[in-house]
């Protein structure tokens, strides 16, 4: 009889990280204060849960920080982890998260801006004269 292999979901490492830091540890990791963060989570309406990918759980808070740490600091997944704690894989299901939430939840606000921003006149002067360089150049 076939066995599901055993597999951990709980951080490898006890250094969750959360907005509850002190002032430098949110300017050190996320480059920005940590009133910024605390309005961040709120208006970015992170479920307090969130369930990943493979059926685990990690608090919305961690996610949305895991999330930004990797888009401000750039580190590769695997880098990541001696910071936050758990795995690669974790961390990976949770920027997986932290996108779809944002793409899901938050796309309207690009899409309608760059609408608006086609309708203004600067835009539309600049493809006038982009089109009539090509124009030239034939």
């Amino acid at each position: 009889m076939a066995t599901e292999p055993n597999v951990s979901i709980e951080p490898l490492m006890d250094q969750q990280r959360t907005i509850t830091g002190n002032f430098f540890e949110c300017w050190n990791f996320f480059e920005t204060r940590k009133e910024d963060l605390e309005r961040l989570l709120l208006n970015l309406r992170f479920p307090e849960k969130c369930i990943l990918q493979n059926g685990s759980t990690m608090p919305g808070e961690e996610v949305m920080l895991r999330g930004l740490y990797e888009l401000v600091s750039g580190a590769d997944q695997h880098e990541i982890v001696p910071i936050f704690g758990r795995d690669q894989t974790q961390q990976s299901r949770a920027f997986k998260y932290f996108v779809d939430h944002i793409y899901d939840n938050f796309l309207h606000l690009i899409t309608d801006n760059i609408a608006n921003q086609l309708h203004t006149s600067h835009v539309c002067k600049m493809l006038r004269e982009l089109h009539n360089k090509c124009l030239i150049i034939r």
